[in-house]
């Protein structure tokens, strides 16, 4: 299993279930969603969200889980993603030894691979290969 950006959906009522500070924008779009069945989040790229994707994610936790995920795993953060940057708790829970977690600084979401002078996405690809070969031994 790889997850290269999102680590956990906040249990707080502080954040929505994309990990966004609540906002009066935010939630009036959240409502759109649900009374609407879907609204666009402005992001680096616009974001259409659907009524079934947010029902999706109530009541899903992914520490439910984990323990339970015996496979090789391997995360991949950048410390400027959109999303809060949380201390690797699924590392302490996935029973695996084979797994590894990265942090890149001032790394956005998507690694900034839309901005050539500071994209890290080789970084990302080469962090990857490297840990399917030390994987797949």
């Amino acid at each position: 299993m790889i997850i290269w950006m999102v680590w956990v959906i906040s249990r707080s009522n502080l954040r929505d279930q994309l990990g966004q500070p609540r906002t009066k924008e935010r939630n009036e779009a959240l409502k759109k969603v649900i009374t609407e069945g879907s609204a666009v989040f402005e992001s680096w790229v616009s974001i259409t969200y659907t009524r079934e994707a947010y029902v999706s994610w109530i009541g899903f936790e992914a520490e439910d889980y984990l323990p339970n995920y015996e496979g090789a795993f391997l995360g991949i953060r950048g410390t400027d993603d959109i999303l809060p940057l949380y201390k690797p708790e699924w590392m302490e829970i996935l029973p695996s030894k084979r797994k590894a977690y990265h942090v890149l600084g001032d790394a956005d979401h998507i690694f900034n691979v839309l901005e050539p002078d500071k994209s890290q996405g080789d970084i990302v690809v080469k962090l990857t290969v490297d840990w399917f070969i030390d994987t797949l031994k």
